[in-house]
Formats: structure tokens, sequence, C-alpha cells
């Protein structure tokens, strides 16, 4: 009786052991059979270690349907964005099969094809970024060298708007960085700014530090960001309502602050973005400094740097301020 009782006490106790086994089976079964990704299992049972197998499961699941959607969104995107250029393109080559070439039809030919081109290359960019393809070359730099050159660049290339682009507080900072990469993360920035500014408003863009890091700092007075676009803002392809948008033949993708991200987080540094409604927006980035002997000594005896005024006097094209 002893032995039968044990015997028919193992069983039990194996069969209960076995159960959220066979529901992990089953799960993956129906998922393989089915592509159903939202399956996911339920335990009521203590934290043991099929308690922690089951909780990774649900994890792992969950993970592999966000990087499924964020996949299925990316090809919908770029589809999107392609057919654009693509129609335009082959609308003109109607036209001037029926009508002859024209050099209307060859300009937006041209323009079509360069947006293209920086749509393939943004793309191929973060795509060797996601891998590993891109090594970041970092070395000692002025950053406010950098932040200088790519205002002037912001300039030109709102030339023909009326803003008012122009530094705040501005100080030397060194960090240790790749300058074609934070050139790119300015740029971007900046560009994004003048795309969400209407004409009359203005753009500042400070440069600072504090004990640890370099804290740059863009704000415009725009139309800000609505608060159920903040938390996709910098997501690949993710534009705000194009009623928002302020056109320009040069419109992005929506690749621009998702290309900053990457290259703030390559310098081990981070990005955020502050905004109300039809009040502007302010995006800071943090960088590391760049630590030199020289930060070691007193503030007394340390070498001073005076390149501020004429960064600023190359910038206005004036006198110094």
């Amino acid at each position: 009786v002893a032995i039968l009782g044990a015997g028919m006490l193992s069983m039990w106790f194996s069969h209960r052991a076995l159960v959220p086994i066979e529901h992990i089976t089953q799960a993956a079964s129906k998922i393989a059979g089915t592509n159903d990704l939202s399956t996911r299992l339920r335990w009521k049972g203590p934290a043991d270690e099929l308690g922690k197998l089951i909780s990774v499961f649900n994890q792992m699941m969950g993970r592999i349907q966000h990087l499924f959607s964020v996949q299925q969104r990316f090809v919908a995107d770029i589809s999107h964005e392609l057919r654009t250029p693509l129609t335009a393109i082959q609308g003109n080559i109607a036209l001037m099969k029926r009508y002859g070439v024209d050099a209307a039809s060859l300009d937006d030919i041209e323009s079509e094809c360069q947006r293209m081109t920086r749509l393939v290359n943004d793309l191929l960019m973060l795509a060797r970024a996601d891998y590993g393809g891109i090594k970041i070359e970092l070395a000692p730099l002025d950053l406010d060298t950098v932040v200088i050159e790519c205002l002037n660049s912001a300039k030109a290339v709102a030339k023909d708007r009326k803003l008012d682009i122009h530094l705040g507080h501005f100080q030397p900072v060194r960090v240790k960085g790749d300058h074609e990469r934070l050139k790119q993360l300015v740029s971007n920035l900046l560009n994004n700014a003048i795309k969400f500014t209407p004409d009359g408003g203005q753009i500042v863009v400070t440069l600072g530090s504090n004990n640890e890091n370099a804290i740059l700092t863009v704000k415009d007075s725009g139309i800000g960001i609505q608060k159920i676009d903040m938390d996709r803002i910098f997501d690949r392809f993710y534009q705000s309502e194009s009623s928002r948008v302020h056109h320009t033949d040069n419109e992005g993708f929506g690749l621009g602050l998702s290309i900053a991200k990457w290259v703030v987080e390559a310098h081990h540094g981070t990005i955020s973005v502050s905004s109300e409604p039809k009040q502007g927006a302010t995006f800071t980035v943090t960088i590391p400094l760049y630590r030199h002997a020289d930060e070691d000594m007193p503030p007394h005896m340390r070498p001073t740097r005076t390149r501020i005024p004429a960064l600023r006097k190359m910038l206005e094209g004036g006198d110094d301020e």
C-alpha cells in the first residue's frame, strides 16, 4: 500500500510539475501555426523556476512582437516614402513623352532623385549603425567650433525665411567625439527647428557644461510638439500631422531625429525634448566632457581659451559681442 501510494503521489506531482511546460509547448505550437505573437502564458503559482521560465517567455514574446511590429511599420514607411518621388518621376516622364523634354520636368526629376538618394543614404547609415557597421572615431575636439559651423550652414539654409537664428549662452567646451557625426547631430537639430518654426520665430542655440557633461540646447519658438507625439518623436519615419509642418522643397523623411539619437548614444550621451503645443520645443543634448590634465589644475592656473569672440565675429559677420 505504501509503495502504491508513493507511486500515485509521484505521478500526481510529476503531472502538476509538467503542466506549465505543456502550456509553453502548446503556446509555441500556436505561434508557429498561426503567427499569433500576442500569445502570453498565465501563471498563478509561486515565483519558482517554472514561474521564472514563464515570465522570461512572456518577456521574450513581448519583445518579439514589438520588433515585428516595428519591422512592419518600417517597411510600410519606406514604401510610402519611395512611392511619392517615384510617382512624381513617372508623371514627369509621361509629360516629356507627350510634349517633349523641358527644363522644368528635368529639374523635378533631379529633385526627386536627390530626395531618394538622401533617403537611401540615411537608411543605409541607420542599418549599418544597428549591426555595428559604423565605427565612431572619438578624438578630442572643440564642440563650440562644430556648433558655429552648423549655425552658419543653418543660416544659409534659412536665408529665404524670416527667422532669427542666434546664439544664447555660449562657452568653449571640449569633448571626445567624431567631428562629422557631431556636425550631423547639430545640423539635424537645427534643420528640425527650422522646419517647425514659422516665419517671424526665433531659434536659440546655447552651449555650456557642468562638472561632467557638455550641454547643448536648441530652442525654437515654433509650433511645439503634441503630447501624443512626445513618446515617438525619435522613432524612424515618425512625423507629426502634415498640417503642422512647414513644407519645403527639402522636406525630410522623419529620420533626422533618429539619426541624432544614434549619434548621441554613440558618444555615450543623452538627448531629450521638452515642449508644449504652440510654445516651441527645446532639445537638450549632454555629452561627457573630455578630461585633460589641465582639468586637475586650480582655476587660476588653467590655460585660457579666447576663441568665443572670434567665433561670434565669424558667425555674425561683424564686431565682437
